[in-house]
Protein backbone atom coordinates (compact mmCIF):
# COMPACT_ATOMS: atom_id res chain seq x y z
CA UNK A 1 0.00 0.00 0.00
CA UNK A 2 2.99 2.09 0.91
CA UNK A 3 4.47 1.68 -2.64
CA UNK A 4 1.05 2.58 -4.14
CA UNK A 5 0.45 5.79 -2.37
CA UNK A 6 4.48 6.69 -3.28
CA UNK A 7 3.56 6.23 -7.11
CA UNK A 8 0.55 8.28 -6.80
CA UNK A 9 2.58 11.11 -5.03
CA UNK A 10 5.27 10.79 -7.58
CA UNK A 11 2.86 11.16 -10.72
CA UNK A 12 0.87 14.10 -9.37
CA UNK A 13 4.04 15.62 -8.46
CA UNK A 14 4.88 14.97 -12.61
CA UNK A 15 1.39 16.15 -13.20
CA UNK A 16 2.48 19.46 -11.82
CA UNK A 17 5.76 20.16 -13.58
CA UNK A 18 6.15 22.90 -16.00
CA UNK A 19 7.02 21.92 -19.39
CA UNK A 20 8.16 24.39 -22.00
CA UNK A 21 5.81 24.93 -24.72
CA UNK A 22 6.64 23.42 -28.05
CA UNK A 23 5.83 26.61 -29.84
CA UNK A 24 8.17 28.26 -28.17
CA UNK A 25 11.41 25.99 -29.38
CA UNK A 26 10.43 27.16 -33.28
CA UNK A 27 11.85 30.50 -34.27
CA UNK A 28 9.39 32.43 -36.31
CA UNK A 29 11.46 32.47 -39.55
CA UNK A 30 10.59 28.57 -39.35
CA UNK A 31 6.80 28.59 -38.41
CA UNK A 32 5.91 30.87 -41.23
CA UNK A 33 7.91 29.02 -43.68
CA UNK A 34 5.58 27.22 -46.43
CA UNK A 35 5.86 23.50 -46.22
CA UNK A 36 8.18 21.54 -48.70
CA UNK A 37 7.20 20.87 -51.92
CA UNK A 38 6.81 17.01 -52.61
CA UNK A 39 8.26 14.76 -55.14
CA UNK A 40 7.08 12.43 -57.31
CA UNK A 41 8.28 9.27 -56.78
CA UNK A 42 10.13 7.71 -60.26
CA UNK A 43 10.03 4.05 -61.27
CA UNK A 44 13.88 4.32 -59.98
CA UNK A 45 13.03 5.27 -56.79
CA UNK A 46 11.57 2.17 -55.96
CA UNK A 47 13.31 -1.10 -55.64
CA UNK A 48 12.82 -3.42 -58.47
CA UNK A 49 14.97 -6.19 -57.45
CA UNK A 50 12.95 -7.65 -54.98
CA UNK A 51 12.88 -11.26 -55.89
CA UNK A 52 14.46 -14.60 -53.95
CA UNK A 53 16.83 -16.57 -55.77
CA UNK A 54 18.81 -19.56 -54.81
CA UNK A 55 21.50 -17.60 -53.77
CA UNK A 56 19.35 -15.19 -51.63
CA UNK A 57 20.14 -16.98 -48.79
CA UNK A 58 23.76 -16.97 -48.71
CA UNK A 59 23.96 -13.27 -49.66
CA UNK A 60 22.13 -12.88 -46.23
CA UNK A 61 24.42 -14.83 -44.53
CA UNK A 62 27.55 -13.35 -45.74
CA UNK A 63 25.92 -10.35 -44.72
CA UNK A 64 24.96 -11.50 -40.92
CA UNK A 65 29.14 -12.25 -40.74
CA UNK A 66 30.35 -9.21 -41.77
CA UNK A 67 27.67 -7.15 -39.84
CA UNK A 68 28.72 -8.92 -36.01
CA UNK A 69 32.17 -9.32 -37.91
CA UNK A 70 32.14 -4.80 -37.75
CA UNK A 71 30.10 -5.38 -33.94
CA UNK A 72 32.81 -7.32 -32.44
CA UNK A 73 35.32 -4.54 -33.90
CA UNK A 74 33.23 -1.77 -32.62
CA UNK A 75 33.35 -3.46 -28.94
CA UNK A 76 36.40 -4.57 -28.95
CA UNK A 77 37.30 -0.56 -29.50
CA UNK A 78 37.96 1.40 -25.70
CA UNK A 79 35.56 3.38 -24.43
CA UNK A 80 36.67 7.36 -23.87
Amino acid sequence: MKSASLVLFLLSCAGCSLTPELDATVGLDNAKAPYPALQPLTESDLATDTQLDEDSAAALDARARELRRRAAALQALPVE
